[in-house]
């Protein structure tokens, strides 16, 4: 994501919100938000398959979640919009997606007050 940031923070109503500078970043926020929420265990299951890929030449590993579609081929990482409003789609580095998604469950694991990070 390069010059691409997050932002985590809490709504209103304590429910856990992303958002990204630069368009692979709104992206990756609007996957968090959607497709992984506050499921710590789901987060987690996640980032145990995104560590089981580094250094291996894996084939290519795909699943759908609620809201976007996330292929792993390779170090790169795609995550593409499933409805018709949600044309969304961006192109991760894996490493990127990893770091993302471990800020992601320190994150939501945290009930403590929505702060930036």
């Amino acid at each position: 994501m390069n010059k691409d940031t997050l932002r985590f923070f809490r709504s209103s109503d304590g429910a856990p919100r992303a958002e990204g500078d630069g368009e692979s970043a709104r992206v990756l926020a609007a996957f968090l938000e959607s497709d992984l929420q506050d499921d710590a265990t789901t987060t987690q299951e996640l980032l145990d398959r995104l560590a089981g890929r580094e250094g291996a030449n894996e084939q290519v590993d795909a699943f759908v979640g609620n809201a976007f579609a996330v292929t792993l081929d390779g170090d790169t990482v795609t995550l593409a919009g499933l409805a018709e409003d949600n044309t969304q789609a961006a192109m991760v580095d894996l490493e990127a997606m990893r770091c993302a998604v471990a800020d992601w469950l320190a994150f939501v694991s945290d009930q403590g007050p929505g702060e930036p990070r």
